[in-house]
């Protein structure tokens, strides 16, 4: 499989966190003689950590969203009353 396979299917599984690094992993990889284990344990590390930083970020825009609306006025229910029951 080559760079460009490998990365389409990672984006695929929806593993862009990985296709975004393994270049770059790789190469560290083989600088520090690194084994199979260790680079895969590194490209899954960057995964979560995008997924981590793209929920804190989602989440802010959600809170940002909301502290945006008006505020919301409470209506009075009233109770039906014997004679509305009729």
């Amino acid at each position: 499989m080559t760079t460009d396979e490998l990365d389409r299917a990672l984006r695929q599984l929806r593993l862009g966190g990985m296709a975004d690094t393994m270049n770059v992993r790789a190469q560290q990889a083989r600088a520090d003689s690194l084994g199979p284990l260790d680079f895969l344990g590194l490209l899954v590390h960057d995964e979560l950590n995008r997924r981590r930083d793209r929920l804190v970020e989602r989440t802010s825009s959600l809170r940002n969203s909301f502290s945006r609306l008006p505020p919301v006025k409470e209506q009075k229910r009233s109770r039906p009353t014997a004679k509305s029951r009729c």
